[in-house]
C-alpha cells in the first residue's frame, strides 16, 4: 500500500543523543515542497541510523503526532507549530541519565572484548613460556587478572621476567 504523501514523522523509541534529541518529534515534507514543515534536514539523511531515527509517512489531518518524551498527541495545526519548534534538546534529565549508561554498557562491551582478547593472548605466551605455573584454563587466568589476587600479581612478576607484558584490564572510567 502506497501513501502518497511528501510528509514523514520522525521519531525515535530508545534513549538517543542531544543531536538526534533536536530532529524527533516533527513532520517533514521530504521536498521541501510543503512550506508549513520544514525540509527533511541533511541531519536525519545522513545520521538516522547514530540513534535510530525511524521515519514514518504522515497524512496531515488524519494522522497524529507523538511527543517521544511526554507522549503527549498532537493533530491539526497543531502539528505545525511543533514542527516548526526551535531546534534544541529536549530530553528530560532520565533520558539523558539514560543515554549516557547506554554508551557506558555498550564502551564496556567493547573493552571487555579487548580484554579478553589481550587475555588470551598473554595466556598463550603464558602457556608455553611458563608452563608450570600457567593457570589451567583461560578462564581462570580471567577470573585471577579481574580479581588482581596474590597469585596473580606473582604470575605478573614470573611473566615479566620472562619478557611477557601483562596489561592492565581496560574499563570505562580510563577514558
Amino acid at each position: 500500500m502506497s501513501s502518497k504523501t511528501d510528509l514523514v514523522s520522525a521519531m525515535i523509541y530508545r534513549y538517543h543523543c542531544g543531536e538526534c534529541a533536536k530532529y524527533v518529534g516533527r513532520v517533514y515534507s521530504v521536498s521541501g515542497m510543503d512550506k508549513r514543515f520544514p525540509k527533511l534536514p541533511d541531519y536525519i539523511k545522513e545520521n538516522a541510523h547514530h540513534c535510530g531515527i525511524v521515519l514514518h509517512p504522515f497524512l496531515y489531518r488524519m494522522s497524529w503526532l507523538f511527543d517521544p518524551y511526554t507522549l503527549e498527541a498532537f493533530f491539526g495545526d497543531d502539528i505545525i507549530e511543533v514542527s516548526n519548534r526551535p531546534y534544541s534538546d529536549r530530553r528530560p534529565q532520565e533520558w539523558i541519565d539514560g543515554y549516557e549508561h547506554m554508551v557506558r554498557q555498550t564502551l564496556q562491551r567493547e573493552f571487555d572484548d579487548i580484554n579478553m582478547l589481550q587475555a588470551k593472548t598473554e595466556y598463550s605466551r603464558i602457556v608455553k613460556t611458563l608452563p608450570e605455573i600457567a593457570p589451567k584454563s583461560l578462564v581462570g587466568y580471567v577470573k585471577m587478572k579481574r580479581r588482581g589476587t596474590a597469585n596473580f600479581r606473582e604470575l605478573k612478576d614470573k611473566a615479566a621476567s620472562a619478557g611477557i607484558d601483562i596489561k592492565a584490564l581496560k574499563t570505562v572510567s580510563d577514558k
